[in-house]
């Protein structure tokens, strides 16, 4: 039995946890996730499933990119598949897949020149984006979500949810059980 106490500090926001369904559980260490939720995760995870979960320093990416209006992990970084990822296209994408250590895990990623678009929800082979006005990143989902990997990708209007700093991934941890 788990001693509850250790973790009577811990916090952790379903925008810092992204599990694309493999071996991994990446979990932003941010504002609202902190270190004794991230060590639940790991202790809950590992022992149960099998899945070693991975802290992403959120905070530091914060002081190398002081502009970076991201609230949380999946502001930044989401999955279509299993080990394919959607990141910003320049320096703050590639940083944060080096953070992650994604390449070295086996994960591949398609980068976007609008940044929002790395925001998206992949449920059963439909990726749900929300809308862009940068028609390259029209293309390339495009090319690599449809012709390459013959997924459908659909459109979604969170606008309202950007309203209150949120979006397509807030609050929301999928899980595939």
């Amino acid at each position: 039995m788990r001693d509850s106490t250790r973790y009577e500090d811990a916090t952790c926001d379903g925008g810092d946890v992204l599990y694309s369904g493999g071996d991994h559980l990446f979990v932003g260490l941010s504002s609202r996730t902190n270190e004794a939720g991230i060590q639940f995760l790991q202790d809950s995870f590992l022992s149960t499933m099998g899945v070693k979960v991975i802290p992403v320093p959120l905070l530091a990416l914060k002081e190398s990119f002081p502009s970076m209006n991201a609230l949380h992990l999946k502001s930044i970084v989401t999955h279509i598949d299993d080990k394919t990822l959607i990141i910003p296209r320049g320096q703050l994408g590639n940083e944060i897949f080096q953070l992650m250590g994604a390449e070295r895990r086996g994960y591949t990623s398609i980068q976007v020149p609008d940044a929002t678009c790395s925001n998206v929800v992949s449920v059963n082979g439909l990726v749900l984006v929300p809308p862009t006005k940068c028609e390259e990143t029209e293309l390339i989902l495009e090319r690599e979500i449809v012709k390459k990997r013959r997924m459908k990708v659909d459109f979604v209007d969170a606008s309202e949810f950007a309203k209150c700093d949120g979006a397509l991934t807030c609050k929301s941890i999928l899980l595939n059980l």
